[in-house]
């Protein structure tokens, strides 16, 4: 569990931007719990992507290959499905190499081969339903969302947990928050999130 102050009151955050960025991060470090695939990592370490997207282009098919392959051979072993988007993450975020309609595309056909292989896995519908909002599924998405979405939950406002940060996002992105009631905690530096922030925030969780 991921440990927070419930009241954050330093200069070194009065910069929003600088706040969400240290926000997005904390968030993932909470709930990603994947571990690495040191092989294929190590392989992907030493790809020289400062030579641009043209001379890398191959290295890095070898790469999303090996963690396909992965894929077949561990359909449900839900560590291979996370690295692989947030591997697509790191060619959008950091390099740049693809757009972002290209890793929310890419990304969501990762998370729809899970649930394939996967249906009676709950445990990453939240991300999946994130994504669907952003790739012209909003009404899928939402209704999903409203499935899982549980109004009586009683949230941890000092130290967070996976669901605490889950359910928020849910119920944030429902319009079903009392936002009065985050004031002043973690949470409230979360209310200015967009859509897009969120489902790149949640990808690969």
């Amino acid at each position: 569990m991921m440990v927070f102050s419930p009241k954050i009151k330093n200069n070194i955050f009065d910069n929003k931007k600088t706040m969400k960025k240290i926000v997005i991060l904390l968030i993932v470090l909470c709930l990603c719990t994947s571990c690495k695939e040191k092989d294929i990592w190590q392989y992907e370490n030493i790809i020289q992507y400062e030579k641009g997207l043209s001379e890398c282009q191959n290295e890095i098919h070898e790469v999303i290959r090996l963690f396909e392959k992965r894929i077949k051979k561990n359909k449900s072993e839900w560590n291979y499905y996370g690295q692989l988007c947030q591997y697509y993450k790191k060619l959008f975020v950091i390099h740049g190499f693809i757009s972002e309609n290209d890793f929310f595309e890419k990304t969501l056909a990762v998370y729809k081969k899970w649930i394939l292989y996967n249906p009676e896995d709950n445990n990453h519908l939240i991300p999946y339903s994130f994504l669907l909002m952003v790739t012209d599924n909003e009404k899928e998405g939402s209704q999903l969302l409203n499935s899982i979405y549980d109004e009586e939950f009683i949230y941890n406002y000092s130290n967070p947990s996976q669901e605490d940060i889950k359910m928020f996002f849910c119920g944030f992105v429902l319009g079903k928050l009392k936002i009065e009631e985050f004031l002043g905690t973690i949470y409230e530096n979360c209310l200015d999130f967009d859509m897009k922030e969120i489902a790149e925030t949640f990808c690969g969780i």
